[in-house]
């Protein structure tokens, strides 16, 4: 996925996080937006609040079926947008969106494009180099996944230069060294964002 919110298994280690350092709003934030922008999750959710519109339909409750029918919409669209900044993960397809939304005046979409390709592009070059300096299976492993990851940072990092302020997961960073967003939970989702995505 996109985010470490919309990831299966991630988006629940960071809520488990943000309870355990009593940040309960935060937590049920993260669940939400699981529950919002994970596809298949999210049409779930936008099935139960349908369903939920048809019960206040049918009591008459025009308010509440209006509510109900708004909350079914935003999560389609959020898992929309969700599913766009997958796209743009793809190496050489999210390098000619951004070509197409810098032609189309969208200049902050072709950036967050162009930074994504080129972060996952950065990625599978530092795997490939990880792990052909590997000697043995769990070396290859080790070094790729290493590899993935100083990749991954050294691209944002170059990226960040040619944009003239931090991008992708240096941004992130950048926000944490500041204090910008300091807390465990986004200490969580930078350390996932450039472990693991």
């Amino acid at each position: 996925m996109g985010s470490v919110e919309s990831c299966p298994v991630l988006s629940q280690a960071k809520s488990l996080v943000q309870v355990i350092t009593f940040d309960v709003d935060g937590s049920l934030q993260t669940r939400t937006i699981f529950m919002k922008r994970c596809p298949g999750v999210s049409q779930a959710y936008s099935l139960g609040r349908l369903s939920a519109a048809g019960i206040f339909g049918l009591m008459g409750d025009v308010d509440g079926m209006e509510d109900q029918w708004a909350q079914a919409k935003e999560a389609q669209v959020e898992c929309a947008d969700e599913i766009g900044g997958v796209v743009n993960l793809v190496p050489v397809v999210g390098h000619v969106k951004g070509g197409a939304l810098y032609l189309t005046g969208d200049v902050q979409g072709a950036t967050a494009a162009m930074t994504a390709a080129t972060h996952t592009t950065g990625q599978i070059i530092g795997s490939l180099a990880g792990g052909i300096a590997g000697g043995g299976p769990v070396a290859i492993f080790i070094l790729g996944w290493v590899g993935w990851s100083v990749g991954g940072v050294t691209s944002d990092s170059i990226v960040s230069e040619v944009c003239g302020e931090p991008q992708g997961g240096v941004k992130s960073i950048d926000d944490i060294v500041n204090g910008i967003d300091c807390d465990p939970a986004a200490i969580f989702s930078v350390s996932a964002e450039i472990l693991l995505m």
